[in-house]
């Protein structure tokens, strides 16, 4: 993906910082290093990730944890939000989103199983768009 280009995931994300969060002096694509963070409270140092399913791959993953190593180095706080978790537990996601950048702190999550994730993840390769099973959700 090219830099400043935004997800489904990221843009419909960015409709609940919005909507729902207090704190809107975010950026979003902000560069760091060689890397870009998704959302990102420069003030704070907060960034939140909205992570698809190819962060599952594991050169990806290996490549998010030297992101965010590197940005842990800087002083950054990083909260990882899976697509398919925000899916499953919206509202749980939204909390947990909201407390990190209120609070700073990472409140405790309520995890999808495995089982439920392979069960997401096919029916958004069944789609002819991908995630067009929660469009309702873009309209958030």
């Amino acid at each position: 993906r090219k830099a400043g280009t935004q997800s489904y995931p990221e843009q419909w994300f960015e409709k609940v910082i919005q909507n729902e969060f207090e704190d809107n002096d975010y950026v979003t694509e902000l560069s760091v290093g060689k890397w870009f963070l998704d959302f990102a409270w420069k003030k704070k140092m907060l960034y939140i990730e909205i992570d698809g399913e190819q962060h599952n791959d594991p050169n990806r993953a290996k490549s998010d944890a030297k992101k965010d190593e590197f940005c842990k180095e800087l002083g950054w706080k990083c909260l990882r939000l899976k697509w398919a978790y925000i899916v499953n537990n919206t509202q749980e996601a939204i909390r947990v989103a909201k407390d990190f950048i209120d609070n700073g702190k990472i409140s405790e999550i309520q995890w999808v199983s495995k089982e439920e994730l392979k069960t997401i993840y096919k029916t958004q390769l069944c789609t002819t768009r991908p995630f067009n099973f929660i469009k309702d959700l873009m309209e958030y």
